[in-house]
């Protein structure tokens, strides 16, 4: 779904909806007869030749299926815009295939009915309206080769169609891609054109022309986005799992209407289909009884901001919005519709220019869901009148994908043109450094990115900022994130606590005003990042580290640490709680003991009989330290206990646990 504050007969500039169809192309196959044997001639027996060896072409980022949206998109006194929709199919031989559905100012389209949507409750029981053509397999077809050349000065990927449906690219057409790779734990990989995100990283709800790519292809398309991985085009995530689902959208929107030059807008928001989080909290969208499709009425809009003026409407100040989400075929193909219910007046459903998005779903290698990219296509009629109004139509392209990979690294660079002066000066795009991670344990996970951000007049040194997806399957989880300068100098930060049942979206970039800095060392640049998952399994009470990975500007990579397992023994009130660290069999301890009243303190006995204790502490809501660096040395657990005495009484073991590297009992 997409969220955006453009609004024109319906709404604001973005719903993302959900789905799409995969029709795999099937090359002819020669089917000639062999001729009928003849007799042998006798000849010498000479010995087999080995076969000559084929070429492989390495594939995008490593992933042969994508799922593709884009466009030429321009002032209409320039020419007609269009926008393409379809899956890329690359092989290992250097062929790529290419299925499409596409829609253009000329020859005009029409929206069509696609699904009923009975979702009950306050949500209109009307039709999913799509682009005309969506309903049905791909209308169109290219058939190509392509050069791939990881980390190329330029363009990554470079396409060229020999063949294909009339109305298309014609033969010899190029296009030039830029491959990033890593996403999501290495399971998808993006390509884009070179202006499709803003030249700062932000994805804020700002409009603002685009710049075309004239780079990007000779045929007229100058922006694209797309997301490849090695799942099938077969697979998808049904609306009942969307409808479930409590995850974050964000992306870019770049569309043309009022006959004017293209501009953008931003995809997604705090909102989630399930709405147990974000700003829909207790008003989820409702999955249509035939399981194919969702509604939402979405409250307290823009819609109605001219209510004063239209006094004859009876639902003039109707602030909602019905918004749609439906699945087509047997593919990856989703459609979304949305629109101001104000216009639809006395009626239950709306049968004018509603926003139309067809979208083809984004998989990771797993077949898990990471978002849509899609197009808009809506044309403009009047009511009733055959009036061609193609200046007033809706067309664009979009991403809106999880909130951990969406793009917010591309930023600008200006220089003088090779030190000449000359006007205007080169403008060079690059991307900031921003490794993958990803640590499981169990069917646990917590993956997102670091972002390397360059020094500023306000912050001489590098700085770290993170993002990801904290998605417990059982118990409790934290990440914990120490950024280490060059000298050794650290600095700690840890995210929420997230139990099973829920995701923790750690993401400081994500709020309109940044809620944590990012990860800086006074005076010094940050080389690397310590990255631990933390583990509970009693509710939260007591952790322990159970995956590490370590991370530079260059990737991250599985690294390993002493383990430390959190204690926790109290009384009352009155608390001692702290954190053994395993190194081999050797093991040291540090923790503090909170005294509320009475004496107390703590006694750790190892299994190697090895036995230490706190000192004994008398006070009123007091605190005393205690630690030891090496306690044990060839022990696999540890009994911590805790000793209290009340008013000059003996002291007697009041809590007692049992502590190994796993965790504590």
């Amino acid at each position: 779904m997409t969220l955006s504050t453009r609004s024109t007969r319906g709404g604001i500039a973005a719903l993302l909806g959900v789905l799409a169809l995969l029709l795999s192309t099937l090359l002819p196959v020669d089917d000639a007869r062999a001729a009928p044997p003849t007799a042998p001639t006798p000849q010498a027996v000479t010995p087999p030749t080995a076969p000559t060896p084929v070429a492989t072409t390495p594939l995008p980022g490593s992933k042969a299926n994508w799922t593709v949206s884009l466009g030429g998109l321009r002032p209409l006194s320039q020419g007609p815009s269009f926008v393409r929709l379809g899956y890329y199919t690359f092989a290992g031989d250097g062929t790529v295939a290419h299925e499409y559905w596409q829609w253009s100012h000329t020859p005009r389209f029409r929206r069509v009915d696609a699904v009923s949507a009975d979702c009950g409750g306050a949500i209109p029981h009307c039709d999913v309206k799509t682009a005309e053509g969506f309903t049905g397999p791909p209308t169109g077809r290219l058939g190509g080769s392509y050069v791939y050349t990881p980390g190329a000065d330029g363009p990554d990927l470079v396409i060229t169609w020999r063949n294909g449906t009339p109305g298309g690219p014609p033969a010899g057409s190029v296009e030039r891609w830029r491959v990033e790779t890593g996403l999501a734990g290495g399971t998808l990989a993006r390509m884009r054109s070179g202006t499709f995100y803003r030249a700062d990283g932000l994805t804020g709800n700002t409009l603002g022309t685009v710049d075309p790519d004239p780079a990007f292809s000779d045929y007229g398309a100058d922006h694209g986005i797309g997301y490849g991985s090695n799942a099938p085009f077969s697979s998808r995530q049904s609306m009942a799992s969307l409808a479930a689902s409590e995850t974050r959208f964000r992306g870019n929107f770049l569309r043309v209407t009022d006959g004017t030059a293209p501009e953008r807008e931003w995809t997604g928001g705090d909102f989630t289909f399930g709405g147990r989080q974000g700003n829909n909290v207790s008003n989820p969208w409702r999955l249509c009884s035939n399981g194919s499709c969702m509604g939402f009425l979405q409250h307290n809009t823009r819609c109605n901001r001219n209510a004063a003026s239209n006094t004859q409407n009876p639902r003039a100040f109707d602030p909602d919005r019905v918004r749609y989400l439906a699945e087509l075929g047997t593919g990856r193909q989703n459609t979304g519709e949305y629109w101001c219910q104000l216009l639809a007046w006395e009626e239950d459903c709306y049968q004018g220019n509603s926003h139309v998005q067809p979208m083809l779903q984004v998989l990771g290698d797993d077949g898990g869901f990471l978002g849509w990219v899609g197009v808009e296509a809506s044309p403009d009629y009047l009511q009733g009148q055959p009036a061609n109004r193609q200046v007033e139509d809706f067309l664009g392209i979009f991403d809106n994908v999880s909130v951990e990979i969406a793009h917010r690294n591309v930023y600008v660079t200006t220089l003088v043109d090779r030190g000449t002066g000359a006007s205007p000066p080169l403008v060079v795009e690059r991307e900031k450094p921003a490794p993958a991670f990803r640590i499981a344990y169990g069917n646990s996970t917590m993956f997102g990115h670091l972002t390397w951000e360059d020094r500023t007049t306000a912050q001489p040194f590098t700085t770290v900022r993170y993002s990801g997806r904290n998605r417990p399957a059982s118990g409790c989880r934290f990440a914990e994130f120490i950024a280490y300068a060059a000298s050794g100098k650290s600095v700690r930060e840890t995210t929420r606590h997230q139990c099973a049942g829920g995701a923790d979206y750690f993401d400081p970039d994500f709020a309109a005003v940044e809620t944590r800095p990012p990860l800086a060392i006074a005076d010094r640049d940050v080389a690397r990042v310590q990255i631990t998952y933390w583990v509970s399994e009693d509710g939260g009470r007591t952790y322990s580290t159970k995956g590490v990975q370590n991370c530079t500007v260059g990737g991250c990579v599985d690294s390993t640490r002493d383990p430390q397992t959190q204690f926790r023994v109290g009384h009352g009130q009155s608390v001692a709680a702290g954190t053994l660290t395993w190194k081999g069999q050797a093991i040291s301890y540090e923790g503090n003991n909170h005294v509320a009243s009475g004496c107390r303190y703590v006694l750790l006995v190892a299994s190697d009989g090895t036995r230490h204790s706190s000192s004994d502490f008398c006070a009123t809501n007091g605190d005393r330290p205690f630690s030891s660096p090496q306690f044990a040395t060839a022990a696999t657990s540890v009994d911590i206990s805790y000793w209290v005495s009340d008013n000059g009484g003996a002291h007697y073991a009041a809590a007692s646990t049992r502590c190994t590297r796993d965790g504590c009992v």
